[in-house]
């Protein structure tokens, strides 16, 4: 397997980790925490049944937990297309900054955080409204 199939599967991984966790807690009553750790643990399980010689065995279901923590992004913040996008960040940040996973904790829940507000930035940006402050009609000075 070349590496550019490596990454194409981690970065579809991470699209469908945010997706599936936004989906799930967006159309049931589950909440987002629930809605991760459910998915999470069957990414997890099935893994584990597959076995260690499974090709992705390492990468695949952290990717997909890592990326499940965008989708735990409230809907009035991104909305679906915004998740997908920070999703994708989420997989580039993982491919692409590898010593940034080794030996630190909350280093997943970080990525997950800098995906998600370049992904709110972006299209706060690109809507063209100024950022407001919680709970206030006005925009920040």
């Amino acid at each position: 397997m070349s590496e550019f199939q490596f990454y194409l599967v981690l970065l579809v991984t991470a699209i469908i980790g945010a997706g599936s966790t936004y989906l799930l807690s967006t159309k049931t009553t589950w909440g987002v925490v629930r809605s991760s750790a459910f998915l999470s643990l069957v990414v997890g399980i099935i893994f584990y049944l597959l076995g260690e010689e499974t090709p992705f065995f390492n990468d695949v279901p952290l990717v997909f937990i890592g990326a499940s923590f965008v989708g735990m992004t409230s809907p009035s913040k991104l909305k679906l297309a915004g998740i997908l996008f920070a999703g994708t960040l989420f997989g580039l940040l993982y491919i692409y900054i590898p010593s940034m996973y080794i030996g630190t904790g909350g280093t997943m829940g970080t990525a997950a955080c800098v995906s998600v507000l370049c992904a709110y930035g972006i299209s706060t940006f690109a809507e063209n409204q100024p950022a407001k402050k919680r709970g206030s009609s006005e925009p920040l000075p």
